[in-house]
């Protein structure tokens, strides 16, 4: 992707890749007490927090069985922005955590670690997302997301 935006002129003053690992909401719905079952629909919803107040998908929280405070703890969590609060919440041996350090390991090895950053609120709503999750982003915010996956 990296390459695709630097042969059509964009650099990383330009566009940055949000990254984040499924492993992370996952880890967090099961210390959190929601069943893997319900899994996709929460991260359907999810997805949506970024873009609506909860208040406007509320109904289809509960209809899930998830309460309020329920949400609130996951919000919390997905507005992190670092690794290092992430690993505080999850511990040391947190898959998502090792996952996403060895991605950004990988990234500076390939000097493109100034295109990506880390952002836990990426989950992207689709069921098939089941690792490392991205959305590319017009740094001056003039644009929702240029791609994702």
């Amino acid at each position: 992707m990296v390459t695709f935006f630097e042969n059509v002129g964009l650099s990383s003053d330009d566009v940055g890749i949000k990254v984040n690992s499924r492993l992370v909401i996952g880890e967090v719905l099961t210390e959190l007490g929601i069943p893997e079952e319900k899994f996709a629909a929460t991260c359907v919803l999810v997805d949506k927090l970024e873009k609506v107040p909860i208040d406007a998908i509320q109904g289809d929280l509960e209809e899930l069985g998830l309460d309020r405070s329920v949400v609130e703890k996951l919000t919390d969590v997905l507005t992190n922005k670092s690794i290092e609060s992430i690993r505080e919440v999850l511990g040391e041996e947190s898959g998502a955590v090792r996952q996403l350090e060895q991605l950004f390991g990988l990234c500076e090895a390939y000097g493109i670690a100034d295109w990506i950053l880390f952002d836990a609120s990426v989950v992207r709503g689709l069921a098939y997302y089941t690792g490392i999750v991205f959305e590319a982003f017009d740094r001056k915010g003039e644009l929702r997301a240029i791609a994702g996956g």
